[in-house]
């Protein structure tokens, strides 16, 4: 088993949180415009069991491997919503269970999907999900699966909680519509490091791995506790440079939200979607300094 299997097969948040962390240092900054929803089932309450060890520092073509390919290219840009024709699928009658999603759209998206109430499986846009049939389309409250039956709707639990995140509609994501991206567009005056992150952004949710070639996150625990994320850019950034990380940085809080437990982590995660001031609270050298950072929102 390789390991990023073996890692997403782990206690539920060690298995997400490099990704909200990376999310929140770089793609997170200025995801104005994206359909961004992150559902997770388990015990929300238990304190995670995250190993002191760097996130994510594969090279590209074991990480894209072990993610199954599961990334799409040019998730992110500016657009108009668009409306979906996959409505009206009917729900499937197959034994699995929809676990997560991360949805930008009908043709970008990832799913967690679980078949008898196994352990969850990470799929992408195409990819063949238990029971022979191809994921379709991603969205906030179900995904669209392509069976030799036709379409068919695997929907979310209703009874469980959802983060969602839909800018550019109003904050709800309608059932019938999808986010298609145009990955060329930039908003009308964009800036150096406006665009800098856009690009990061991009190139983030293409390759997850990619987070590795600019930044090592480490787990920052006291008393077997996790306070925080250690932050060592490994090349010269801008965007982490205009922020004023530097090496070393623990990174406790963002935008006031400590990052020391499960919820926090996904109410951090909210807030950076939805509010364009940044301010991550580090500590450096032994004192706790704020860095802030006005992103303006897109077009």
């Amino acid at each position: 088993m390789n390991k990023l299997l073996t890692w997403i097969r782990s206690e539920r948040c060690q298995r997400i949180a490099p990704w909200i962390v990376s999310g929140l240092l770089i793609m997170g900054i200025a995801s104005h415009t994206a359909l961004l929803t992150w559902h997770w089932f388990g015990n929300a309450a238990a304190e995670p069991v995250i190993t002191d060890q760097n996130f994510p520092v594969q090279n590209k073509e074991t990480a894209m491997q072990d993610a199954n390919n599961i990334a799409e290219q040019h998730l992110f840009g500016e657009s108009a919503w668009l409306a979906g024709d996959l409505s009206g699928a009917p729900e499937t009658q197959m034994n699995l269970e929809l676990r997560g999603v991360f949805a930008f759209g009908e043709d970008s998206g990832w799913a967690l999907i679980a078949s008898g109430g196994g352990i969850e499986q990470v799929y992408g846009m195409g990819q063949v999900v238990p029971g022979n049939a191809t994921l379709k389309a991603v969205f906030p409250d179900r995904v669209v699966l392509e069976s030799g039956r036709g379409l068919e709707t695997l929907l979310m639990p209703k009874e469980s909680p959802l983060l969602s995140f839909a800018e550019n509609s109003n904050d709800t994501a309608n059932a019938n519509q999808v986010y298609k991206p145009d990955p060329t567009a930039l908003p009308r005056g964009i800036g150096r490091f406006e665009a800098s992150v856009k690009n990061y952004r991009r190139e983030f949710m293409a390759n997850p791995a990619a987070i590795g070639e600019y930044v090592d996150i480490t787990a920052f625990k006291e008393n077997e506790r996790v306070r925080g994320y250690q932050v060592n850019p490994k090349k010269d950034d801008p965007v982490l440079k205009e922020m004023g990380v530097q090496a070393g940085d623990v990174v406790t809080a963002v935008n006031g939200i400590q990052l020391d437990n499960e919820q926090n982590r996904y109410r951090a995660l909210r807030a950076m979607m939805k509010d364009p001031n940044i301010s991550l609270t580090v500590e450096r050298d032994g004192q706790t300094q704020e860095l802030k950072k006005e992103i303006p929102a897109d077009n």
